[in-house]
């Protein structure tokens, strides 16, 4: 009789146990399927963010050569891509 209840309680805690391995894998799938979703949307406001000259935060002074050279880099980078894709819609 002690016997059969010390195996029917060894049988509750494997079923336990079963269930909290189960808990754990499938949790570790959505924290693998949330981390690929951060990292997308991460990615994707990177790419929205580099048109800014000035994306780090810190205050510059508009006036500084450095400041100045980057915009003019800037404006012809733009309109390049802006007469590349001119040119592609025209070649459609």
């Amino acid at each position: 009789d002690v016997l059969q209840e010390s195996y029917m309680c060894e049988e509750e805690y494997k079923s336990a146990l079963i269930g909290m391995q189960s808990t754990v894998v499938l949790q570790s799938m959505f924290c693998n399927r949330l981390s690929s979703q951060l990292a997308t949307q991460e990615k994707r406001q990177k790419k929205k963010k580099k048109g800014q000259l000035n994306g780090d935060g810190l205050p510059r002074l508009l006036t500084s050569n450095k400041f100045y050279n980057r915009v003019i880099k800037h404006q012809r980078e733009y309109k390049k891509k802006a007469a590349a894709q001119k040119t592609q819609k025209r070649e459609r």
